[in-house]
């Protein structure tokens, strides 16, 4: 082709281009009041199809709608048309389809507001049909669809959004690699699937919530090469899935820090709160992860640092990958300590005054009001700034009882809070008493009471409060009636059911653990009787008990030593009862060290 030809040519796009980006946006608008005039460029003219008004947009336009209900699909054409779509507000403006066909399907970018979607299964609320198409969406909600958003390798921007009582994921695009993913301040509740499952270069992921999802990962990433990801202030909890997972991380500048993963139990197979293949030796941080079947998993030949976080009540706290032969780095800032959460059972994880997390983060991050860091979702840069709550204990739970010699043992669930007192137990001999000072009987240290001053025949009420330093008195346990009825051979009314380790306290335990058990009357009697603890690998530290015992209950300390009277480090480990060799199938009993 001729030069010149050509030089003109491209002159030509250039005015024709310039002259489009300096001509004015238009307006159209969709109302169901409006009379259905094209190009709908005023509420009067406004279109009654949110499809129509789309159609009529220029690159650049912005389509308003609004509150009412409208039905789709809706597609956005040509595959270079940028334009907005706002509507009148999550709670007003309802865009749905009964069709099975994605809702809003977009050729360009696209930015979104105020919208709630509704779509019938295993199809999307908003997805685009073009690479690069990118696309930006705020407040808006995702109820009741199949998929929420499905881009396709375009960078994805969600901010103070709500998915809710979804059929299938959130943000979801393994398939095709998007250039950027960021996803902050959303609710991810209800799901039946995963809240996210996307495949990028870049992952930011802050200030979300996930509550109450059913399968897989909260958070899903695949990273290609050169992979980056930044998941700091979410809070994860109520899952009977996985946390996070995260596969091809491999810059150096990656970081997931001041997370909170909560109750994250599965019923098919142990899940952990967090699963990380990372391509270089890596750190987490500042995270608190209780109440797991699993703490952080690793895949990859690789060392892992985790670091300032806190691990509380999981059933294990670290795992390689069976095909791998990585190893942990816990040097430095690792608790194992109740992080006493304001509310948790209402999805409150800001931290009580005199919680163990507080100030507790790396050194090296801050708050938002300057003091080091604290531990969890609302520590760090990205988190808030609160009063701390001086909050009475938890109220005493899980009460049982024995009858043994005269005498009534009762025993209930040991608080851990860092600031806990003691007890208060009340006696009365009637049904329905108030606890007062004139029924207040005892003031024990540990969840463990032995009443002696009990009549053979007489029923007896308890209720039990417990106390922090600061004087703050939980509300009471329910009230617990004992009957004592009769005398066993002189040893006791109540003969036990089961060989087992009942509880132990206190738990954690710095330097001695009291360990109650109990001697069934199985097998002859005496029973030999074996108590041995485990560390986290399955490694036997401890014979505690090895001789043969009368049927009843017993205590025996345990100073955190191991076999040969070395003192174990600070850690997780098991205790396991026997009797003639059986084992049951009760539990082994879970013993928090800390030194």
């Amino acid at each position: 082709m001729n030069i010149r030809l050509m030089r003109s040519l491209k002159l030509g796009c250039l005015l024709i281009w310039i002259f489009w980006a300096a001509a004015p946006a238009d307006y159209h608008y969709v109302s169901h009041t409006g009379s259905d005039e094209y190009p709908y460029t005023s509420w009067e003219t406004a279109a009654d199809s949110v499809h129509d008004a789309a159609a009529a947009a220029d690159p650049g336009d912005t389509v308003y709608i609004a509150s009412g209900e409208y039905e789709g699909p809706v597609v956005v054409n040509p595959a270079d048309c940028p334009i907005s779509i706002i509507g009148a507000g999550m709670d007003s403006t309802h865009l749905f389809t009964r069709l099975e066909q994605n809702l809003i399907t977009f050729g360009g970018d696209t930015y979104v507001r105020g919208l709630q979607f509704s779509t019938v299964r295993s199809y999307a609320a908003l997805t685009t049909f073009v690479a690069g198409a990118d696309i930006t969406v705020e407040d808006c909600a995702f109820a009741g669809t199949g998929h929420g958003i499905l881009p396709v390798a375009c960078v994805v921007v969600v901010r103070n959004c709500i998915f809710e009582n979804l059929h299938f994921v959130g943000i979801f695009e393994p398939f095709s690699t998007n250039p950027s993913l960021e996803v902050t301040n959303c609710l991810f509740r209800n799901m039946y699937v995963e809240p996210i499952n996307v495949e990028t270069h870049r992952a930011v992921l802050r200030n979300n919530i996930v509550v109450n999802t059913c399968a897989y990962e909260a958070f899903h990433l695949f990273g290609a090469e050169g992979g980056y990801v930044s998941i700091t202030n979410n809070v994860i909890y109520d899952v009977c899935s996985g946390g996070m997972l995260m596969f091809g991380v491999d810059d150096t500048t990656s970081r997931v820090e001041n997370n909170t993963l909560y109750d994250a139990t599965t019923y098919i197979y142990s899940e952990f709160a967090i699963s990380v293949a990372p391509g270089f030796e890596w750190r987490l941080a500042n995270n608190s992860i209780t109440g797991c079947d699993g703490g952080v998993l690793l895949y990859r030949n690789l060392p892992l640092a985790v670091h300032y976080s806190n691990l509380w009540n999981n059933d294990r706290d670290f795992a390689v990958n069976w095909s791998d032969d990585g190893t942990f780095d816990t040097t430095y800032g690792l608790i194992h300590a109740d992080p006493m959460f304001a509310d948790p059972d209402s999805g409150d994880f800001r931290l009580q005054a005199f919680s163990p997390l507080i100030d507790a983060g790396d050194p090296n991050i801050l708050d938002v009001d300057g003091s080091r860091s604290d531990i969890g979702a609302y520590g760090g840069q990205g988190g808030s700034s609160y009063v701390y709550q001086d909050l009475p204990p938890r109220v005493p739970d899980s009460l049982t009882y024995r009858v043994w010699n005269d005498t009534i043992y009762l025993d209930w669930r040991s608080n851990t809070e860092a600031d806990f007192f003691g007890y208060l137990v009340h006696r009365d001999t009637l049904a329905g008493f108030t606890p007062s000072p004139l029924n207040l009987i005892a003031e024990p240290e540990s969840s463990l009471y032995a009443d002696g001053d009990v009549a053979l025949g007489q029923t007896y009420y308890y209720r039990i409060a417990a106390l922090d330093n600061q004087g703050n008195r939980s509300d009471y346990s329910p009230e617990i009636a004992i009957t004592v009825t009769g005398i066993w051979q002189g040893d006791g009314a109540e003969i036990p059911r089961m060989t087992i380790i009942e509880s132990n306290y206190p738990n954690p335990f710095n330097s001695t653990t009291t360990i109650i058990y109990t001697v069934a009357n199985l097998g002859p009697i005496p029973a030999e009787i074996v108590i041995e603890i485990y560390d986290i690998m399955g490694r036997k530290v401890r014979t505690l008990v090895n001789e043969r015992k009368e049927v009843g209950r017993y205590s025996i300390a345990w100073d955190g030593t191991g076999d040969s009277g070395e003192a174990l480090t600070s850690g997780t480990y098991f205790a396991r009862i026997s009797q003639w060799g059986l084992g049951f199938l009760n539990k082994p009993k879970k013993l928090v060290l800390l030194k």
